[in-house]
């Protein structure tokens, strides 16, 4: 919305639809890790995302799952990282035994996409949302209950991720569930299209 009034388009001529996911397999309680999901490309932030895990070789495995033209260059840059793991490309069970012990999933995007899915899955899952303060679903993230938002700087990253990983998982679980399930899942969303075609012909 910002980027259209930016440019000049009333904001009376918006109107912001939601797009729903269908519910995902939850995450485990004992979930302790970090998790990128996503096209492996600069502009998705994955390589500031490299540079927070850089500063703290404590932190839990960070797995990265995806492809793009930027997998190779991102493999090389994380050699000698013991808690990064590259995957690739996941999909379907692979993908599930990934995700499932992954605490927190993290979306460092440098631009505002119109409809951010894998962090809508995420919230699906249960996981802690960290996320950049560009993301267009920044609403979704109460801060310190179910995830962070954070600057464009690793050192950012970083206290978010932190912040993350100490919330109570039955807390953060129910919650960031509670929010796919009153905003973003396929009965809520339907709700909200009637309710706007209904409108739309009174």
């Amino acid at each position: 919305m910002n980027y259209l009034k930016g440019i000049g388009v009333s904001e009376k001529s918006i109107v912001t639809i939601p797009n729903s996911v269908p519910e995902c397999p939850r995450i485990l309680q004992s979930a302790s890790e970090c998790v990128f999901f996503g096209r492996i490309e600069s502009e998705k932030g994955v390589f500031l995302l490299l540079e927070a895990w850089k500063l703290d070789a404590t932190l839990p495995t960070l797995h990265v799952v995806g492809n793009g033209t930027k997998l190779v260059e991102l493999r090389n840059q994380s050699k000698g990282l013991k808690n990064v793991k590259i995957h690739g490309a996941k999909y379907g069970e692979p993908l599930e035994l990934i995700l499932q012990n992954c605490k927190v999933a993290i979306f460092p995007g440098l631009w505002e996409e119109p409809f951010g899915r894998t962090l809508v899955e995420s919230l699906a899952r249960g996981q802690a949302v960290a996320c950049s303060e560009k993301f267009s679903h920044i609403n979704a993230v109460i801060e310190g209950v179910n995830g962070s938002v954070f600057k464009m700087n690793s050192q950012s990253i970083l206290n978010a991720v932190r912040m993350c990983l100490s919330l109570e998982s039955g807390k953060q679980m129910r919650t960031s569930t509670k929010v796919w399930r009153d905003s973003f899942s396929p009965s809520a969303v339907s709700s909200i299209w009637k309710k706007f075609y209904l409108e739309l012909n009174t």
